[in-house]
């Protein structure tokens, strides 16, 4: 069981961030259920997998972890990217200024 407890307002956002990363994850281990905290501890969400001993854990884990490595790399070379279209355009903008 993986718990997590989210400030006030904001368990919404952890489901939906859930929701983009299910379909790789559950790809290295089945999801048997999510939960989200009605009463008690509010904001909490609750998640279970399945594993077939603790080397399949362990290895999940290691899993999971390269995969959000992969996702940060590609999420900042995307932003890289942006940025230097930015940049190269402002460039061209002041070029064209010059020369008019």
């Amino acid at each position: 069981v993986r718990a997590y407890t989210f400030p006030s307002g904001f368990a919404q956002e952890g489901v939906e961030d859930f929701g983009r990363i299910i379909e790789k994850r559950a790809a290295i281990s089945p999801l048997i259920g999510f939960f989200i905290s009605a009463i008690g501890g509010l904001n909490r969400i609750l998640h279970i997998w399945e594993y077939e001993n603790s080397a399949h854990r362990e290895q999940a884990r290691a899993d999971t972890a390269e995969t959000r490595a992969d996702e940060e790399r590609n999420r900042a070379d995307t932003a890289e990217a942006a940025l230097n279209a930015a940049l190269e355009r402002i460039r061209q903008l002041e070029g064209q200024q010059r020369e008019s």
